[in-house]
This record gives structure tokens, C-alpha cells and sequence, in this order.
């Protein structure tokens, strides 16, 4: 469920979160998809179009008590 309400950020990722959590269900792969979607869905709405560090990324994990 967060996942989608995080994709839905983004125009049109959450339909391709959708197709890709459909495949993996189907490929009895759903932990594995969500993690790695959740990641993407993490660097592209916490860090900018530059940020090759992913420090947007560390700061949204440092706020949530995640060290880095």
C-alpha cells in the first residue's frame, strides 16, 4: 500500500509498479520485487535529477532514525 501511495507521486509510476508487482506475483518473486521497487520509488521522489550520491536518499533515511 505504500508503495503505491508513494508511486502515485510520480505520473505514470504507479502503473508501472502495477505491471511489474503483477509479473513478480505471478513468479512467486513479490518480496523481492517490492524491495527493489521501493528503493526506486525512494530515489527518484527523495533525490534530485544530479544527485549521484544519493544524498537525498540518506537524508529521508536519516530522518526516519536510519544511519548511513
Amino acid at each position: 500500500d505504500t508503495l503505491f501511495a508513494l508511486s502515485k507521486e510520480v505520473p505514470a509510476l504507479a502503473d508501472s509498479c502495477a505491471s511489474i508487482l503483477r509479473e513478480a506475483r505471478e513468479k512467486d518473486e513479490w518480496d523481492q520485487a517490492v524491495a527493489e521497487l521501493t528503493t526506486q520509488v525512494l530515489v527518484v521522489l527523495k533525490c534530485e535529477e544530479d544527485d549521484y550520491t544519493l544524498e537525498g536518499l540518506m537524508r529521508h533515511l536519516n530522518g526516519l532514525g536510519i544511519a548511513c
